[in-house]
């Protein structure tokens, strides 16, 4: 479920970013595309590289 979670926040950034260029506000984007960065990392990361194991 975490890497669920940090797909949704990956759309939210994604989101985000739209948001700012519709308005003109580019300068405000890099740290939303350094956000979105993050989420897919830590997405990829518990998806695929280091998955938490359901207690049984």
């Amino acid at each position: 479920m975490t890497w669920l979670a940090e797909l949704g926040c990956a759309l939210l950034q994604a989101g985000a970013i739209a948001f700012h260029l519709s308005r003109g506000e580019a300068a405000n984007t890099p740290f939303n595309l350094f956000l979105l960065a993050l989420s897919l990392f830590v997405s990829w990361g518990r998806r695929a590289k280091a998955p938490i194991a359901p207690r049984g």
